[in-house]
């Protein structure tokens, strides 16, 4: 009898189990601009923080300040404006998660750095279900699950609320999620002596109780 369950312990353990990896999605520090992106609002009321006029304050993070070679930018937006991306999380086995910096320049203003999604994209951004409203003037790391993104596509948004009487600033965009992957390959012939091995088990201990 020991030596039954000892082989079936270790048919068991052979079976395919799974584990959680994390899949990078998208990733964006603004280094370069924000190609890829597309706008909501005015394209007069976004830009990158190397622009004339708009370098503004310190980057998140550990930066101290932004440098005038195009280093350590961070993405600004005002008057209700930003950006939005369409991310495809298909793959993705749990709901994708946006991780990203941000800050408003005067928090007395009463305007706040926003995070928006929609799973449709339908409708202005404005209207789109939302995750972060920030009202400070210290940079701030977020992380938000998207609800009902898992195996599908969404569509997100960064953006200044409240008009135009401050700046919002983001940085450091990152869109994860987690997928299982097999973590042991079996054979499928494996797979079916492990089956029959437990069937034949359980009639022995059927019979052994009869007796």
């Amino acid at each position: 009898m020991k030596k039954i369950f000892s082989v079936l312990a270790l048919l068991i353990l052979a079976l395919p189990s799974a584990f959680a990896s994390t899949l990078t999605l998208f990733q964006e520090d603004f280094e370069t601009g924000f190609d890829g992106w597309t706008t909501v609002g005015s394209s007069n009321d976004v830009g990158t923080d190397d622009s004339i006029l708009f370098r503004r304050l310190s980057c998140p993070g550990d930066f101290s300040t932004c440098g005038g070679d195009n280093k350590n930018d961070y993405f600004w937006a005002e008057d209700d404006a930003g950006i939005k991306k369409q991310i495809e999380a298909k793959e993705c086995d749990a709901d994708a998660e946006v991780t990203f910096w941000t800050r408003t320049a005067l928090a007395s203003s009463g305007d706040e750095s926003t995070l928006s999604y929609s799973l449709s994209g339908d409708g202005s951004h404005e209207g789109w279900d939302r995750l972060v409203e920030h009202n400070t003037g210290t940079w701030t790391q977020y992380t938000e699950s998207i609800p009902g993104s898992a195996g599908n596509s969404f569509y997100f948004a960064l953006w200044l609320n409240n008009g135009e009487n401050d700046f919002g600033k983001f940085d450091d965009v990152q869109v994860t999620c987690e997928v299982r992957e097999p973590q042991n390959e079996v054979p499928e012939f494996g797979v079916v002596a492990a089956g029959a091995a437990l069937a034949g088990a359980g009639a022995y201990i059927a019979r052994k109780r009869k007796n």
